[in-house]
């Protein structure tokens, strides 16, 4: 949908396009640096940042009517803090006898879970717009990332 978004409705081109997605993949090597504050972090902590992170991703993302702008939020780095934070707290949560069984549990719910959303925001893509679906993900990630907050502090 992003690159679709980028060309369709920014007025992008693809090959412009290709940049940003090999630039987004270059700024995956941030999971050096996210790995090492994960380290010294609580969870809570670090799935609230990454948490706000994909709001002002989304955010960014709604805001933006240029192809440049779009392209400046994009390349932000924040699943890698999202994915190492979720990672670590699994491995913390379990045994090293449970843990290829907690992570294949992960990957299947993981999978369901990814392509019902995935279906859903199609959907919504078409009903509201991919423009109001930004704004619609940033709320949602804003009120997940409030949930997740209070359940670890509790």
């Amino acid at each position: 949908m992003f690159g679709m978004y980028y060309v369709k409705y920014l007025g992008g081109s693809p090959e412009s396009w290709f940049v940003v997605v090999a630039a987004t993949t270059l700024l995956g090597l941030s999971s050096i640096s996210y790995g090492r504050l994960a380290d010294r972090l609580p969870p809570g902590r670090m799935f609230t940042l990454a948490g706000l992170g994909w709001v002002a991703l989304y955010t960014g993302y709604y805001l933006s009517r240029n192809p440049l702008g779009f392209a400046a939020f994009y390349i932000i780095p924040i699943w890698p803090a999202f994915w190492l934070s979720y990672s670590k707290a699994l491995m913390d949560l379990s045994d090293q006898a449970e843990r290829a069984e907690l992570f294949t549990l992960e990957s299947a719910l993981s999978s369901i879970y990814g392509s019902a959303i995935g279906v859903l925001a199609s959907y919504l893509a078409d009903l509201l717009g991919p423009c109001e679906l930004f704004l619609l993900s940033a709320a949602a990630a804003a009120v997940t990332t409030a949930c997740v907050r209070l359940l670890l502090h509790s």
